[in-house]
């Protein structure tokens, strides 16, 4: 019983401290952007001099956006494909390397953003929605790009009103409201009964997936502490013995460009898609929203700046429609179905 009880308070914390990065994800973010950028201007030389930084900055940022784009979006928020219990851990971890926030935060936004794309209660559409002659304005770019971070409560909240509200959306509230009630509740790990939002109920209803949301905390840690592990393997390998200047250059350096750098340039990747990617492009197919296809974002970004392809078929594991159109992501997936990780929902048109 003693260990059950330390497990449900380890469990209990941890869901917490994942709920406080939630809350603060904006705090965090620009304090990420302040370390990130005064060693640029008040000690350049010597953090462009520090070992391995591009190295470390480009690995692990290929990890965390692939985390991002295959994890927290293509499985976790649309659930594009079949993955095995052991690949969920991972897409998780390697997801909470972009320090985005928890599993069933994101999800939740992002759920409701495919639900209410560029109407009224859109977390982060760029559209001016007091101005129907400019359709995109200064004040609403920035908050697609950087504002809706700042009250994430208040998007969702304003999201829940907008689908109500809406007459395109009516129809699934009612549906979703038929599940409200004692089918909506589950048993937490303290033994009492939470209620999910309607849009997460799969996620969390799912022992597992809501494990993976409540870690968020640990394994943003872990990652960290996984980062500098591998660091410190580096400067082994190259120095043949555990040399204390070289380790501790190529901690700095991981820490600074594998995980601050890193960090700011995973979650601007991910702006510039709810903005630019809503904003600036060519349109593959009419939707009732404003998406667009860009392709040196989606170069950027793995796939995700062909915003117009996705949302006219969200189900679809590939975001290209074009020759030119280059979604890496689905490249890389495409062979993990080649493996026990992860298997396609159905036979989709490539």
């Amino acid at each position: 019983m003693k260990a059950a009880s330390c497990i449900v308070s380890f469990i209990g914390f941890n869901r917490q401290c994942s709920a406080f990065l939630d809350r603060y994800h904006w705090n965090q973010y620009r304090l990420l952007i302040v370390l990130a950028v005064l060693p640029c201007i008040f000690a350049w030389k010597q953090v462009s001099s520090l070992p391995n930084g591009l190295l470390y900055l480009a690995s692990w940022l290929l990890v965390a956006n692939l985390g991002l784009t295959i994890g927290y979006h293509r499985y976790y928020a649309h659930k594009q494909f079949l993955a095995s219990n052991f690949f969920k851990i991972i897409l998780a971890f390697a997801a909470s390397m972009s320090w985005q926030g928890s599993l069933n935060s994101w999800a939740l936004q992002h759920r409701i953003h495919h639900s209410l794309s560029d109407q009224q209660g859109d977390p982060h559409s760029p559209r001016d929605f007091s101005n129907s002659q400019k359709p995109v304005s200064f004040k609403s770019f920035y908050h697609a790009h950087y504002g809706w971070m700042s009250h994430v409560g208040q998007q969702i909240r304003a999201g829940e009103k907008g689908m109500i509200s809406s007459g395109r959306n009516l129809a699934y509230v009612n549906r979703l409201s038929k599940i409200l009630g004692n089918n909506n509740r589950y048993l937490d790990f303290d033994g009492q009964y939470k209620y999910a939002h309607p849009y997460i109920l799969d996620l969390v209803q799912n022992p597992l997936e809501r494990c993976m949301s409540d870690f968020y905390a640990l394994f943003s840690l872990l990652s960290v502490i996984l980062v500098v592990g591998v660091s410190i393997f580096v400067a082994f390998i190259q120095s043949g013995s555990f040399d204390d200047q070289l380790i501790l250059a190529n901690v700095i350096s991981a820490i600074y460009w594998g995980v601050i750098v890193r960090s700011v340039l995973t979650q601007e990747m991910s702006n510039i898609t709810n903005s630019l990617g809503h904003a600036f492009g060519y349109r593959n197919f009419e939707t009732k929203d404003c998406s667009k296809n860009n392709i040196l974002i989606g170069l950027l970004t793995l796939g995700e700046g062909f915003q117009n392809n996705h949302h006219y078929n969200s189900m679809s594991i590939n975001f290209s429609r074009r020759w030119y159109e280059i979604d890496l992501a689905s490249y890389f997936l495409k062979i993990l179905f080649l493996t026990p990780l992860a298997k396609p929902i159905q036979k989709q048109s490539y």
